[in-house]
């Protein structure tokens, strides 16, 4: 049943709607924002959507943004005002951004290839599996560029 008439007692007439208490919409009725209902929130039956329909986009403004589940027993991504996005499974930390770069909490899979700038540095790894039985050094270089290229074994022999 739309609303149609809103008696002036409910009304704060400097300028706003004083509520004391819940709105309460069935499912598919919308709150609708903007001119054209440019923002809709609504709950269609199973889901909770918070649909932006107009030229911009969504924005969340927050110190610390959350997500989780609906007791916030299971955290999913922490986005931290100024410093860290962190990205978790069941509950723990896979992925954390910091002001140098990453860090990856367990494997890393990538599919196609990887393209690395810089040092790869490593400590306590006994073996380097390579399936295709290629390393190659200094792919695609001029003597110039890749003369430095090749494996440095250091240690007692």
């Amino acid at each position: 049943m739309a609303l149609t008439k809103i008696p002036a007692s409910l009304l704060d007439t400097t300028g706003g709607l004083d509520l004391q208490g819940n709105i309460t919409l069935g499912d598919n009725e919308q709150i609708q924002l903007g001119d054209s209902g440019d923002l809709q929130i609504y709950h269609n039956g199973n889901n909770s959507i918070i649909q932006d329909n107009g030229d911009g986009h969504v924005q969340v403004l927050s110190g610390t943004f959350t997500v989780g589940n609906a007791t916030l027993s299971k955290t999913s991504a922490v986005f931290n005002s100024g410093g860290s996005q962190d990205f978790y499974h069941n509950n723990q930390k896979k992925f954390e951004t910091s002001s140098t770069g990453a860090t990856v909490t367990g494997n890393l899979a990538v599919t196609g290839d990887l393209d690395i700038t810089g040092n790869v540095n490593s400590a306590s790894v006994t073996d380097l599996d390579v399936t295709d039985k290629t390393i190659t050094l200094g792919a695609g270089q001029t003597e110039a560029l890749s003369g430095g290229s090749g494996i440095i074994i250091d240690g007692s022999g």
